[in-house]
């Protein structure tokens, strides 16, 4: 399974480069 920790690393990221892609 996945670790918590890891999982919250993993969907920070995602949001980071969501927002990098929405504010373009």
């Amino acid at each position: 399974m996945i670790t918590k920790r890891r999982a919250i690393s993993e969907i920070f990221a995602t949001l980071m480069l969501l927002a990098v892609t929405v504010t373009g």
